[in-house]
């Protein structure tokens, strides 16, 4: 008996899961979509009981049900791609729909209206589907892996998908002075919208931003919904941006890319001199992905990996800084030995143009200053990683996910100086894991988690690791 006691919790907790992952079949999922439809006779009446075969193309999976008592059926939780329906009634010429393109956080309507004919007869329609929502007023345009890979984007360190937003109607880029990602959704400002990848958030939880970069290459689709989102859509009032990664299939598929941006594509602007080269813009981008079976029909597994580096002109700036015989001043009346290293440090002025005070006890004296030009390097490298693996076991489907981002930086105080230059490096990972659980004819169970890890440190070495902070004002 106490055992049982000591059981009920947990059981408890494991129906509640249960019970809200199966809500609403017919809703759509944020990483899949769903294939729903009537099945009728020639006359137009319900068939209930009817065999619905749906098979992936590139996977080969195999989801089959039946029709409901009202002659419906409804499946979720399929993965983006393209889809072939075949459905089966005794006494009626099989049907079949070929190519029916699946999209995240959509339905797709799959209606048949069987004729009676003999056992040897099919109806073949070879493509296409009806793109009707009719059970959602959820507002949602999806841009498949050709659309992102040959629609245009910023280039440069931001070469996110979500980008693509600006093209569809609603959508701005984002308002000035405001900041986020994804631009301006309705007017709202681009810290209002949410994101996920493949079904799991994708948010900083401190500003409200896309957390983990995604390989543009590395996406199947990017789905933006608008308004009017369903329930799981609860932590934001713009836009919903669910980017989906691509996955390993039947077929060994793979590529590699470079993409290079220089000065010396660009045009010289009008208002320019001649003799002046165009600043430094470097942008290079190289990588390259693969996938494929490791068991057909039943195990996939997909990488991909990308560099990115940026260079641009050295930032300038200019500080008023003592003059080589205004520093020799200064370090004549330091009051000891630490404060003359601290003035070793400081670089001095070519010229003078002006003087300030110092006093010593009841002595002041003037001290020459000038003004000096520094420069502090602007280069950004980063390194993404993603891997995706699949495993279909009949009723259960296991995905799992890791996707990694490394980036560096340097970091230059305000007087740039070359012993004080530091690097902020930022790493970024992310672990995804979903079981997709057919229970039944009419109930599917969906397990979706993940764990993301994002470190952000500002590095100092040598000389700048030790040295004290000083600031040094004027009256």
């Amino acid at each position: 008996m106490s055992s049982w006691k000591s059981s009920r919790p947990a059981l408890c907790l494991a129906l509640m899961a249960m019970i809200l992952a199966v809500a609403g079949p017919a809703t759509a999922q944020r990483q899949d979509g769903t294939i729903s439809g009537t099945v009728k006779d020639p006359s137009g009446a319900v068939i209930p009981g009817a065999s619905v075969t749906i098979t992936q193309d590139q996977t080969g999976t195999v989801r089959t049900l039946l029709t409901s008592a009202v002659g419906t059926y409804s499946t979720p939780n399929l993965l983006v791609g393209s889809y072939t329906v075949l459905i089966e009634v005794p006494g009626f010429a099989p049907y079949t729909r070929k190519a029916v393109q699946v999209q995240a956080a959509q339905v797709v309507e799959v209606s048949a209206t069987l004729a009676m004919a003999n056992s040897s007869e099919t109806i073949q329609v070879l493509a296409g589907a009806d793109m009707v929502q009719s059970q959602t007023s959820q507002l949602t345009k999806s841009f498949d892996n050709k659309m992102v890979a040959e629609l245009p984007t910023t280039s440069g360190q931001n070469t996110s998908v979500l980008n693509l937003s600006i093209y569809l109607p609603n959508t701005t880029t984002a308002l000035g002075g405001t900041s986020g990602n994804g631009g301006s959704i309705g007017g709202l400002r681009g810290r209002q919208n949410s994101f996920s990848v493949d079904g799991v958030n994708n948010n900083d939880p401190s500003i409200n931003i896309a957390s983990q970069q995604v390989i543009p290459d590395a996406v199947q689709e990017f789905s933006l919904s608008t308004n009017q989102f369903s329930a799981e859509f609860g932590n934001a009032a713009g836009g919903q941006f669910n980017v989906v990664t691509k996955r390993g299939t039947n077929q060994l598929h793979g590529g590699a890319r470079i993409y290079n941006v220089n000065r010396n594509y660009r045009a010289r602007s009008n208002l320019a001199s001649a003799a002046n080269p165009n600043p430094r813009f470097d942008f290079n981008r190289l990588g390259g992905d693969l996938g494929g079976p490791i068991l057909r029909n039943r195990l996939f597994l997909y990488g991909a990996y990308e560099y990115q580096t940026q260079g641009r002109q050295a930032l300038g700036a200019t500080a008023t800084l003592p003059t080589a015989s205004g520093l020799q001043t200064l370090k004549t009346l330091a009051a000891n030995d630490a404060v003359r290293a601290i003035l070793e440090q400081f670089p001095t002025a070519p010229s003078q143009s002006t003087t300030t005070p110092a006093t010593v006890g009841s002595t002041t004296t003037q001290i020459p200053l000038g003004q000096v030009s520094l420069n502090a390097p602007d280069w950004v490298t980063q390194h993404d990683y993603i891997i995706n693996s699949d495993l279909n076991m009949g009723k259960h489907s296991l995905r799992g996910g890791y996707l990694s981002t490394r980036r560096r930086l340097p970091q230059a105080p305000p007087v740039p100086q070359q012993q004080f230059f530091g690097s902020v490096a930022t790493d970024n990972k992310k672990v995804t894991l979903s079981d997709i659980w057919v229970v039944g004819n009419s109930m599917v169970n969906e397990f979706r988690a993940s764990y993301s890890r994002f470190v952000s440190a500002y590095r100092l070495e040598g000389l700048a690791a030790t040295f004290p902070n000083v600031e040094i004002t004027g009256s």
